[in-house]
């Protein structure tokens, strides 16, 4: 009893110093510190329920207050909770440590599919491709859990070549998820990617519904292939179907629209632009920037530039190379003056 009373001091004593260095790191609110911590029973359950790591979690914008976040899971005892370990996996993985991700899943007893779905994510979404598909291959091998709806997405994206796509799209048709609309879209990225934009179409046109990303995922395809007119086709059909465009389907056409000349389609597009506000969108604002620099419409270019809120490097040299295209270097020197 006494041996217990003295564990429960100890990590009572380790919470309040964890607490302290949230604290120090400013990841808190002063006014709301206590609804993260309530160090004020003497019952150490009560001190782990007073713990709203949820909260805690969104409050963490630095890989310090991760790792602070981190050890108040393990102190607490939470640490075999594969919830709140995954999201230890995803913040690490949002703020560049793969390692630290890697680490925290590795020491996880019993992993179950969204813990390892969440390691092939934080893999996939830092250009490590290869260990991607190396944890997908031992979670299908070696688990016994069947994967589900979120395995696929950063696999498919993971896949680098041919052999290694076709293997996932048949374990995909195996299992039944061909025709979930997450699934779909990423296997039409990655076919478009290896220049089988047939193929791509053929998921699409199979797909029982279809959502805006996989929309954007074909239109994305034809684009990276150079089949202009076909993107601005998915994208009339799209519109006709009752899908509103998105920013990133806008940023897609735009250039379209340019390529093969037609001004119309592009003056429709930004009319919608406006229409929906997505003309605050940076990567929007841009697109509008070099199509009509493509058309020689300089006045118009540069009546977008001049109403954006946020300017990056991009919108500049996009001005400046607009000027510079059509004949107008005096201008496109006195921008960068």
């Amino acid at each position: 009893m006494k041996g217990s009373r003295s564990v429960q001091n100890f990590k009572r004593r380790h919470l309040s110093k964890l607490f302290s260095v949230f604290q120090s790191h400013r990841t808190l609110h002063a006014a709301t510190v206590t609804d993260y911590l309530q160090v004020t029973s003497d019952d150490l359950e009560s001190e782990r329920k007073g713990i709203d790591f949820n909260a805690l979690f969104k409050s963490c914008t630095k890989l310090q207050q991760v790792k602070c976040a981190h050890t108040l899971v393990v102190v607490s005892g939470r640490f075999k909770d594969n919830f709140l370990s995954s999201k230890i996996v995803n913040l690490y993985s949002q703020h560049g440590d793969v390692s630290l991700a890697w680490w925290t899943f590795h020491h996880l007893p019993n992993k179950d599919v969204y813990t390892w779905n969440s390691m092939a994510f934080a893999y996939a979404s830092h250009g490590r491709f290869r260990e991607a598909l190396g944890s997908f291959n031992q979670f299908f091998t070696t688990s016994g859990l069947r994967p589900d709806f979120y395995t696929f997405p950063p696999v498919v994206k993971a896949c680098r070549d041919l052999p290694d796509g076709k293997r996932i799209h048949c374990l995909v048709l195996k299992l039944g998820f061909e025709r979930d609309v997450f699934v779909a879209a990423s296997l039409v990225h990655m076919y478009s990617r290896f220049g089988l934009v047939g193929d791509a179409k053929k998921l699409f046109d199979d797909l029982p519904a279809r959502d805006r990303g996989s929309w954007n995922a074909m239109i994305s395809g034809y684009c990276q292939n150079g089949n202009a007119a076909e993107a601005l086709d998915v994208a009339d059909e799209m519109r006709l179907e009752g899908v509103k465009m998105d920013a990133i389907t806008v940023a897609s056409v735009l250039p379209v629209c340019a390529q093969v000349g037609d001004i119309l389609s592009g003056k429709l597009i930004h009319l919608y632009v406006i229409k929906h506000g997505l003309e605050f969108e940076l990567f929007v604002s841009n697109a509008l920037i070099n199509m009509y620099a493509k058309f020689g419409s300089l006045g118009q270019a540069q009546k977008v530039f001049g109403q954006m809120v946020v300017r990056d490097i991009v919108s500049w040299n996009s001005i400046i190379a607009a000027y510079e295209q059509n004949n107008n270097p005096v201008t496109a020197r006195f921008i960068l003056s």
